[in-house]
């Protein structure tokens, strides 16, 4: 398969696309977040793991 055929392009515009809109998001939500003044604990809160109950 030659180097830079179609699917290795795609493939590669897809990961950074998805890693720069992550990205972006992030920092959109956070700002967001502050801006609308959210407490960020409870939400810290929620998203933690729970360990495994024996």
């Amino acid at each position: 398969m030659a180097r830079d055929s179609c699917l290795a392009r795609v493939t590669a515009g897809v990961a950074i696309g998805g890693a720069v809109g992550g990205a972006v998001g992030a920092v959109y939500g956070t700002y967001e977040a502050v801006r609308f003044k959210v407490d960020l604990t409870i939400k810290i809160n929620k998203v933690k793991i729970q360990p495994n109950e024996p």
